[in-house]
């Protein structure tokens, strides 16, 4: 109500008009704003997603590699004609391949997480000792001749 007691009055239903165009006005400039800003972000999205489709075949294709080359190591260690084995610094065996399980007359079960010195004759025992101290802590190469003994005790 305004000081003439009319209650709508000409000016008031020109600034309600006026409000509300602004307002529309406003509402359409916000409009093209959001839809400015989510076709940007969907532009950076589709981006985003092509570049990890891109290093996911990358990753892909490098796990295959590594599965291949994992595969020709196992066959080649495994099938060797030379007993290996590999020890920790206690000296007990962390892997052995079918050769040296074979030469010792035992399966690989058996053998891994167990110390190496059980299977040495008993005079090569201080001789193993001293040759794991010196490998582990001196640089270079460092050569021992020990007699190593199946299950049977040969």
């Amino acid at each position: 109500m305004n000081l003439t007691g009319n209650h709508d009055s000409k000016a008031d239903k020109d600034a309600e008009s006026r409000s509300k165009a602004d307002l529309l006005s406003q509402l359409a400039l916000n409009k093209d704003d959001s839809d400015k800003r989510v076709a940007h972000l969907m532009s950076e999205l589709q981006a985003r997603q092509a570049e990890l489709e891109m290093q996911n075949r990358e990753l892909r294709e490098a796990q295959q590699t590594l599965e291949e080359t994992r595969d020709r190591y196992a066959a080649l260690y495994d099938f060797s004609p030379v007993g290996y084995l590999t020890m920790d610094i206690t000296g007990l065996i962390v892997e052995i391949n079918l050769t040296g399980a074979a030469m010792l007359g035992l399966e690989r079960a058996d053998i891994v997480g167990k110390p190496f010195a059980s299977h040495l004759a008993n005079g090569d025992t201080y001789a193993f000792s001293h040759h794991l101290r010196q490998t582990f802590q001196s640089p270079g190469n460092s050569i021992v001749e020990l007699r190593i003994m199946n299950h049977d005790g040969g």
